[in-house]
């Protein structure tokens, strides 16, 4: 109890702090909150080379998006933001071409 004097108004600072950076700042949502596509890629031929899959989904142009290597090493996670009507197509050419590779098998959606 004796350091009440010091800890209360400390706890009542920091309480208003974040409340006004809720307010100015916002909340940082990411894929998981915002929507997008979740594709879960096996390779069949040896370990994922994910610095190659960045490359190839970069240049599809289709705004953010994230990889992450899971169980196996041939198991990849890819997860892609929310994309506007216009680039919806490009995201189904990925998905197209993707299924037509021999490297890659996607699961039926």
């Amino acid at each position: 109890m004796r350091f009440r004097r010091i800890s209360f108004p400390v706890s009542a600072l920091l309480s208003i702090a974040a409340i006004a950076l809720y307010f100015f700042h916002g909340l940082n949502f990411g894929i998981d909150f915002v929507g997008g596509t979740l594709m879960e890629v096996q390779t069949k031929a040896g370990p994922a080379d994910l610095a190659k899959m960045r490359s190839t989904i970069g240049g599809l142009q289709l705004g953010d998006f994230q990889l992450q290597q899971f169980g196996a090493p041939d198991d990849v996670l890819i997860r892609i933001s929310e994309q506007p009507a216009a680039t919806r197509r490009s995201r189904s050419r990925c998905r197209r071409s993707a299924r037509r590779s021999r490297r890659c098998r996607l699961p039926p959606r």
